[in-house]
């Protein structure tokens, strides 16, 4: 039951047929034989397709299944920087040794840069400048464009009761946006010189006019083989380089990774 409980006789329903009175008791109207009330509207019928709501399956909890594939990627990263430090030491045999040594040559080459037209560089060719906006000021530029650019209008308080609309302004300067083309000095060629001992050298340079020696590059590198492995070191510079006697000892730190991390000559 609906509703709190009221004394006294209900109300007589009227029939929607011919308008007589009747009882609220009665299940039909006394002068024409209608039925009184309305009869349950069927429950409509699921749409094609759509399964109820009580079949369908449980809402994905993305937010979760994102979390958890957060955490194994940091997982992950934790067990390889783990495995990167985790060194283990086996003794190990050089077997043989690398090196080479390059020297660049320059030349001036034409370059091209872009600049303000105040901040390009005496002798250089300029080309096609174009007005771009630079800076904002608070004043006009006399000697360069100036647009005033203004704000959204505020009211600020008097202090009597009154308020003022005010407007903040300042002037966008244009500039020109320059492209030129300077000579600097660029590589070129390289020369080489490489070799599997150790008695590194540099490579002979022949410059022709206009051409100046570049950059000096040397790399190093020394062959181990342990435990029927074979491990490859870099070596910093010539020195540390001729220590690497072929078939000397060396106790190689080798990480969970199995990379090699540092080596050390063999007792």
């Amino acid at each position: 039951m609906v509703g709190a409980f009221q004394p006294g006789a209900a109300a007589p329903v009227k029939c929607p047929a011919c308008g007589t009175a009747n009882p609220a008791s009665a299940g039909t109207c006394q002068a024409c034989g209608r039925p009184l009330g309305a009869a349950p509207s069927a429950a409509p019928a699921p749409a094609a397709g759509l399964a109820p709501a009580a079949q369908r399956g449980p809402a994905v909890p993305w937010a979760l299944v994102g979390g958890i594939a957060g955490l194994l990627c940091l997982a992950g990263l934790a067990f390889l920087i783990f495995q990167s430090f985790n060194t283990s030491a086996v003794t190990g045999t050089v077997q043989a040794v690398r090196w080479e040594r390059s020297i660049g040559i320059e030349a001036q080459q034409p370059v091209q840069h872009s600049a303000w037209v105040d901040q390009v560089p005496e002798g250089a060719r300029v080309g096609t400048c174009e007005l771009r906006p630079r800076q904002f000021l608070d004043a006009p530029d006399p000697n360069r464009r100036s647009d005033k650019v203004c704000g959204t209008p505020y009211s600020v308080d008097q202090g009597d009761g009154t308020s003022k609309v005010v407007q903040d302004c300042q002037y966008q300067i244009y500039d020109d946006y320059c492209p030129y083309t300077v000579l600097e000095w660029q590589e070129v060629d390289r020369v080489r010189a490489a070799g599997a001992d150790l008695q590194p050298y540099w490579p002979d340079l022949s410059l022709t006019d206009g051409q100046r020696e570049g950059r000096h590059d040397e790399a190093y590198a020394v062959s181990f083989a342990a435990d029927s492995q074979a491990y490859d070191y870099s070596v910093g510079d010539a020195g540390e380089f001729a220590q690497f006697a072929p078939g000397s000892r060396w106790i190689l730190k080798i990480n969970g990774l199995g990379g090699l991390n540092a080596v050390e000559p063999a007792q």
